[in-house]
């Protein structure tokens, strides 16, 4: 037995109990270990019951190593519930430590892992967790609690804070604390001691260094005090329910401090917020807070340097944006919009404000008046009220405001009156979207919608439009009540006005213009009135109730359907815009059906049994041979009678017969036009029959404007076929338009197309076409013909022709005649008329203008009269069959000037060609032509002043090649090579001759001898014979001959002899290269060549060589016959 038994250790922080154990017969003595004592290395230590009554309850000593220590049982020390002076891999606490330190680290520890509790006994120096060696990272889950639940003099990497950190936190090292808090819906909590169910106010001190909040959501319920050192918020979402001062300075790059509306951030120093968030939370819904002016208590007071920039704010009010204001060193809540939630008298906004709401009034907000002068911007509306507005007013009679959202003005409480004299638009949805009450409205600016302008599902009493009212659907849609719809101004739509089914329409008074659909589905009457309004661009469509106009006034260029119903017209004059198609029936006992030059045509019956039809032919309208534009026509189904019915006529220029008709049961009136006449605006006439037997076959007046005319008929009138005095974009004529002038223009027409004929009657000022007018482009594809083609007094743009004008052109303008013609094969002719099959030579007379030929291929067959004006040729391919004189003055500075040989142009003044080309053809293929000599027929014969320069020329002949030689005021053609085509007795050369071939003959040239002591260049070879040439000397024994080419000397006719003391070389091809006949070929030179230095394909009888020959492969290459070779030089 043991009794009395006292044991100790020995060892400090291990206690030991003494026990006895029974093994067998023998009762042993044994000390056990009341507390975790770890001295040496061990992998893992797991406590999961209770060690306490002793000082320490898990003790890791200087010398020990602990790779985790797991506790989710109690360790409850009388000092320490964990202490560590060794090493700690990782710490994991999901139980309790506590003792007067909950957990004591004078070592090092990689990770604290707290999940459960980390407690002290409140005395001395006690802590929750006191550091004074190093940690990694703490990470608390769980609790830590004390009066002072943290005390670091060590250092902490990073503390990951998402659960309870109740009491203050003591840094007295010069390292930093880092604090992170919890994710998604976690927030990590920094915060006093436990009261009973309340935490305290705690407190954090470091003013050796700063406090870092780096990331994750922290509730920070304690006073800071950092001495000269900041509380650095670098991305956490810091929350504050109360009034927290921090002693030091404040920083923010990013994150969010978020506070409680009332609540601040007391910072005695600098309050420096560059980045992140500000959100303010528990913000009264009842406050009225206006854009830019700040409210309340500041939510961050700062010292001396503080500063507030790039923050974003937001508050967590339906309606209410925000913004920071500062105010000295301080920063306020402010509004970005006018909020009003509760009651304000009045507010106006002369600036801009932009926002998702530019104004919302709450359903709390009661506002007496609004006036806007400025811009409201909503990103969901302008203006938004739920709630009650008295009066808004957007702009003033003399200043515009602007009221631009999603919606621009929703309304979904009570407004009294809304007038807007600027603008209202809504950029997806209505301008003005009415779900409550607005007892009047006005609009004398715009009010526009990208649904509707006007979308009313409340009750609107009266809506006055003097202005504009526009929608991408529909201008006004009503699906609830609008009591009075007056319009002086614009409705404009697909469908300008809406009444659903369920909806209450009160009368439409209409003096202005409805322009779009007009729908009603309610089964009510719809009812229009108003003085001189317009309705057009739609269709009425009332299948439910009657139409009723209800007296004044008004011009319809709608359709009408009513169904089965009726159109009644109860004492208004009605004006048609269009002719009005009613389907269902009319009724009409008073007023006034003005159908001018339109008509009505009523699908059931029209019962007019009084007031008055009137019908007359206007000089300002349109009338068309056998078409209903010009008609005056009132067409009833059976029954129907017409009384009062006035037509009259006497418009110059239009053949008209009236009539009535009865076809089967329908009865008609008809004014039916015998001449298509346009007085009016009309998109397109077109013709494809005859009109004859009148004056004017088409006549478009001064008031006429006729998008494009087109006639594939004949237009046959006494006087002219075609006759415009007013504007036409197109006349294209594929036809026939004949009279004493074919067209006769004296207005504005943008384009003629003729592929047809344009013909006149010979006679005093007769013309295919007489301008006198503006003509922009005049595209002549077929004939113009005429003694006189083309007679112009006014102006034409252009004439492009690639057809025949065939007749003279007189210009009596002073604007430029401007020519151009065909293209690829396709030749322009301007000529005489025709006489037979021939054309006769005609005249262009344009005494106080130009006339320019600017571009394609032109044959002129015209003499040409200018006076003291000129011919340009600015680009045009101008072609001469015969000698054609020009009085006046010429000039080319680019195209073509192309003349048969033989014949010219004869210009009586100054002929000026600096540029382009002179191209000859039928040159005679037998003709000698030499380099730098002229002759024959001058090409151009010029007056005094003339100049020749720049110019190219070409023949049509195979290998002559030519220039122009000036001979005193004239332009001749010469040879730019020697060309022989027919018999010449001698030629020889001591220049430099440079071209394809600088000598040529032809097969059908005979030159009894050649002599070259100069030099021969050419592309292709220096001497090309396919004739016969008796001989040919390269130099002489005292001077040297060069003949350089492709091929030196080309030869595939017949040469007598050849000798050469010179050089002949070939730079792509042979010296000499034979195809045809040399009797005899002599070498005292060099003769090289780049292939061979002769190569002879043909026959040569003796070749004596005394020089060089060589050759870039061979100096002889012969598939020919070379009879004999006698060398004695080198080859």
């Amino acid at each position: 037995s043991y009794t009395g038994v006292s044991l100790t250790s020995g060892v400090s922080g291990l206690t030991i109990a003494a026990g006895t154990q029974t093994i067998g017969s023998n009762v042993d003595l044994v000390a056990a270990a009341v507390n975790d004592y770890i001295g040496g290395t061990l992998g893992s230590l797991n406590n999961t019951g209770t060690i306490s009554g002793v000082l320490t309850a898990a003790y890791i000593t200087g010398t020990g190593s602990l790779g985790t220590l797991s506790n989710s049982g109690v360790l409850d020390g009388a000092r320490f519930g964990i202490r560590n002076q060794g090493t700690i891999g990782l710490v994991a606490n999901s139980g309790t430590a506590t003792g007067t330190i909950g957990l004591y680290n004078q070592g090092v520890i990689g990770t604290v892992i707290n999940t459960g509790l980390l407690q002290d006994a409140p005395v001395g120096t006690a802590a929750g967790l006191n550091n004074a060696g190093t940690i990694g990272v703490l990470t608390n889950q769980g609790t830590i609690t004390s009066p002072v639940a943290l005390r670091n003099s060590g250092s902490i990497g990073r503390i990951d804070n998402s659960g309870l950190i109740a009491g203050s936190l003591i840094n007295t090292s010069a390292n930093a604390l880092t604090i992170t808090g919890g994710t998604g819906t976690v927030v990590g909590s920094l915060t006093g001691t436990l009261s009973g169910t309340l935490n305290t106010m705690g407190t954090i001190t470091s003013t050796l260094a700063n406090v870092v909040v780096a990331s994750g959501n922290l509730l920070l319920n304690d006073q800071v005090t950092l001495g000269s050192g900041t509380l650095v918020n670098s991305g956490a979402s810091l929350r504050l329910t109360t009034l927290v001062s921090v002693t030091g300075s404040y920083s923010q790059s990013a994150g969010t401090l978020a506070l409680g509306y009332g609540n601040q951030l007391a910072v005695s120093g600098a309050a420096v917020l560059t980045g992140g968030t500000v959100a303010v939370s528990g913000v009264p819904g009842t406050l009225t807070l206006l854009a830019g002016v700040g409210s309340g208590t500041a939510l961050v007071a700062g010292g001396v340097g503080s500063s507030y920039s790039g923050l974003v704010y937001s508050a967590d009010v339906t309606g209410m944006e925000v913004t920071g204001s500062v105010g000295g060193t301080s920063l306020f809540l402010a509004g970005l919009n006018d909020y009003v939630g509760g009651t304000l008298g009045t507010l106006s906004n002369s600036g801009t404000i932009s926002a998702s709401n530019a104004v919302y009034v709450a359903a709390t907000g009661s506002l007496g008046s609004f006036s806007n002068t400025g811009v409201l911007t909503g990103a969901n509306a302008a203006l938004d009220n739920l709630g009650t507005i008295g009066s808004i007013a957007n702009g003033t009679l003399g200043t515009l405001g602007v009221m631009t959202g999603g919606v621009g003005v929703a309304n979904a409480g009570v407004i009294g009156t809304l007038v807007s004299y600027g603008t209202v638009t809504g950029t997806t949805g209505a301008g003005v979207d009415n779900q409550g009450t607005i007892n009047a409205l006005g609009n004398a600016g715009l009010i526009n919608g990208a649904t509707s302008g006007i979308s009313n599902a409340g009750t609107v009493g009266l809506f006055v439009n003097i202005g504009q009212v526009t929608g991408g659907s529909r201008a006004i849609a009503n699906s609830g009540s609008l009591g009075l719809l007056s319009n002086s101004g614009l409705l404009s739509g697909v469908t300008a006005l809406y009444n659903a089914a369920n909806a209450t329409l009160g009368t439409v008074s209409n003096s202005g213009t409805i322009a779009g659909n007009i729908v009603n589905l309610a089964s009510a009457d719809l009812v229009l009135a108003g003085s001189g309004g317009t309705l057009t661009g739609g269709i009425i469509t009332n299948t439910a109730a009657n139409v009723v106009f209800a007296g004044g006034a008004a011009v319809i260029g709608d359709a009408i359907n009513v169904g089965g119903h009726t159109v009644v017209n109860d004492g208004a004059s009605l004006e048609l815009a269009s002719t009005l198609s009613i389907t269902g029936n009319y009724s009409q006992a008073s007023g006034t059906l003005a159908l001018g030059t339109l008509s009505a045509v009523v699908s059931g019956v029209a019962a007019i049994t009084g007031g008055t039809i009137t019908a007359s032919v206007s000089s300002t309208s349109n009338y068309v041979v056998g078409g209903s534009g010009g008609v005056v026509l009132v067409q009833g189904g059976s029954g129907s009678s017409y009384t009062g019915v006035s037509l009259t006529s006497g418009v110059s220029g239009l053949t008209i017969a009236a009539g009535t008709q009865t076809i089967g049961s329908n009865v008609d009136l008809v004014a039916a036009a015998v001449n298509d006449y346009i007085g009016g605006t009309l998109g397109s006439l077109n013709n494809t029959g005859t009109i004859s037997g009148v004056l004017t076959a088409a006549y478009i007046t001064g008031t006429g404007s006729l998008g494009t005319l087109s006639n594939s008929g004949l237009l046959d009138g006494a006087r002219f076929g075609i006759r415009n005095q007013g504007t036409i974009g197109l006349v294209a004529n594929s036809g026939t338009a004949t009279g004493t002038i074919g067209l006769y223009n004296q207005g504005v027409i943008g384009t003629v197309i003729n592929t047809g004929l344009l013909q006149d009657a010979p006679v005093g000022t007769a013309a295919g076409l007489n301008n006198a007018g503006t003509i922009g482009v005049l595209t002549n594809q077929g004939t113009i013909t005429s003694p006189v083609a083309l007679r112009n007094s006014g102006s034409i743009g252009r004439i492009d022709n690639s057809g025949l004008i065939a007749g003279s052109l007189i210009n009596t303008s002073a604007n430029a005649l401007t020519i151009t013609g065909g293209t690829g094969t396709v030749v322009g002719s301007l000529t005489g008329t025709l006489s037979g099959t021939l054309n006769t030579m005609g005249t262009i007379t344009s005494t106080l203008a130009n006339v320019v030929l600017a571009s394609g291929n032109l044959w002129l067959n015209d003499q040409v009269t200018l006076g003291s004006g000129t011919l340009v040729n600015s680009g045009a391919s101008l072609r001469l069959a015969t000698i054609i004189s020009v009085t006046g003055n010429y000039g080319q500075s680019a195209g073509t000037l192309s003349l048969g040989y033989g014949n010219q142009l004869a210009v009586s003044g100054a002929a000026v060609l600096t540029g382009g080309t002179v191209a000859v053809s039928g040159v005679p293929g037998t003709l000698n032509l030499l380099a730098g000599v002229g002759g024959g027929t001058a090409l151009v014969a010029g007056g005094v002043g003339s100049s020749y320069s720049g110019l190219s020329y070409s023949a049509d002949v195979t290998g002559m090649e030519v220039t122009g030689s000036v001979g005193g005021t004239s332009l001749f053609l010469a040879g730019l090579n020697d060309y022989v085509g027919g018999t010449l007795g001698n030629l020889s050369n001591s220049g430099t001759i440079s071209a394809s071939n600088a000598v040529y003959v032809a097969a059908t040239g005979s030159l009894g001898s050649f002599s070259n002591t100069g030099v021969l260049t050419g592309a292709n070879a220096a001497l090309d014979n396919l004739g016969t040439i008796g001989s040919i000397a390269n130099g002489t024994l005292g001077t040297l001959g060069v003949m350089t080419g492709g091929v030196g000397v080309a030869n595939a006719g017949v040469i007598g002899t050849l000798v050469s003391y010179g050089s002949i070389t070939g730079t792509t091809g042979a010296g000499v290269d034979n195809q045809g006949t040399i009797n005899a070929l002599g070498n005292a030179g060099l003769i090289n060549g780049a292939t061979s230095g002769i190569s002879n394909a043909g026959t040569v009888g003796l070749f004596v060589n005394i020089g060089q020959v060589t050759g870039g492969s061979r100096a002889i290459a012969n598939s020919g016959s070379l009879l004999v070779l006698q060398n004695a030089g080198l080859l």
